[in-house]
């Protein structure tokens, strides 16, 4: 609550909103109202693994949930993530640090309309064709 409220207080551009926690059921909604979605994964990421870096093997719910939205993806470029995305196919890939690359993959996705919805409806399908529940379990009874 203290980083929103200093955020408001120094001011925020016009484009950009803060609200705080939004509820899971919620979220898809939040999704419509975005022009793109960023998914700003880092390598070094320490969870619940007693200083073990889980983020190299981690696959965040967010990636899923993003593919489903119909939005165009910026994502940090990173091997685990590249196994499901796939750089100007069905998201653009920066690499996780570079601020300037974040900035220039979301200007070319407004520069260019056609780009951001080809993405978008690659991902989406992607999502269908591969990562959804029946597909995964079709993918693991055909490896048995």
């Amino acid at each position: 609550r203290e980083d929103l409220d200093h955020w408001r207080k120094v001011g925020l551009p016009e484009n950009l909103h803060l609200h705080g926690f939004v509820a899971p059921s919620e979220v898809p909604g939040w999704h419509t109202r975005c022009d793109a979605l960023l998914l700003p994964s880092q390598s070094e990421v320490y969870g619940a693994s007693r200083g073990v870096p889980i983020g190299d093997v981690m696959s965040p719910l967010k990636l899923f949930e993003y593919m489903a939205s119909g939005k165009p993806i910026v994502s940090s470029d990173l091997p685990v993530l590249r196994e499901i995305l796939r750089h100007g196919e069905n998201a653009l890939l920066v690499p996780p640090h570079d601020v300037v690359a974040w900035k220039e993959a979301l200007e070319q996705l407004d520069s260019d309309p056609s780009l951001a919805h080809n993405l978008a409806q690659r991902a989406r399908q992607d999502l269908t064709d591969n990562y959804t529940w029946d597909a995964r379990a079709t993918s693991v009874l055909r490896g048995l």
